[in-house]
């Protein structure tokens, strides 16, 4: 099920429909795998992440080897994943084909970038020598991020755990830097959900509970009109943030 909220595309993640179900095909592929209890998902992969939000819902074997569940980086492998528990995981197409070696590399604590933000952190899995971007973010419950757009920025946000309430502009007759609270709507779905925000539509998310979710986008990683912040950030890059 899909709904638009001030341009911002929301889209129902249900857990009772197994099988593959693609969140946005263009410019990028994200795809959500749901799967029964015994179940298997067996292909060949190459240029991939694998994202488990329930990572003791499955086990996880690449090239015959059975490995701890990990979100993953797949450059080129056999991948055989199985349903301990019924489940579902994300599928992202990041990697450029000249980078199809065949190895995979788990994205671990230490040896991802971290972002620290006033409102909790980013882990930065895909950004550089890759096709898109993908992340994960932590919002800490009663925080919230800046009422924002972007300019060339296409981005898709999965929500796997919390509550989020978000924030889109529903006066489509008033420019996004003149905004007032007025002019603005929220809604507030429950987990997993996603969202896919085009340039220039305004949005907002505030943690009800503490939320995580993942984010694929194209590289404009500093493309980011601050209209709204609560710590008074100016647009785009902050250098603090990345110390």
């Amino acid at each position: 099920m899909k709904k638009n909220y001030g341009g911002l595309e929301y889209f129902n993640i249900d857990l009772n429909s197994k099988g593959e179900v693609s969140l946005t095909d263009s410019p990028y592929s994200f795809k959500i795998i749901s799967l029964n209890k015994g179940d298997e998902f067996k292909e060949s992969l190459e240029g991939v992440s694998i994202i488990f939000p329930y990572k003791n819902n499955f086990q996880l074997t690449c090239d015959g080897k059975i490995f701890e569940t990990h979100d993953m980086r797949i450059i080129s492998a056999d991948i055989n994943i199985k349903a301990i528990e019924a489940g579902y995981f994300l599928l992202a197409k990041t990697l450029p084909a000249s980078r199809l070696d065949h190895t995979w590399e788990p994205y671990l604590p230490g040896k991802v970038k971290e972002v620290k933000k006033p409102w909790g952190n980013e882990l930065w899995f895909e950004f550089e020598n890759s096709s898109f971007a993908l992340k994960k973010l932590f919002i800490k419950a009663g925080t919230q991020t800046s009422l924002q757009f972007h300019e060339k920025k296409l981005e898709t946000m999965v929500f796997v755990n919390g509550q989020a309430e978000i924030a889109y502009k529903s006066n489509s007759e008033i420019d996004n830097r003149e905004v007032v609270q007025d002019d603005l709507s929220t809604f507030s779905p429950e987990t997993p959900f996603g969202i896919h925000i085009k340039p220039h539509n305004l949005h907002r998310i505030t943690a009800i509970t503490d939320v995580t979710m993942y984010e694929m986008s194209t590289l404009n990683l500093d493309d980011v009109i601050r209209v709204q912040d609560d710590s008074n950030r100016s647009d785009g890059y902050i250098a603090s943030e990345h110390s």
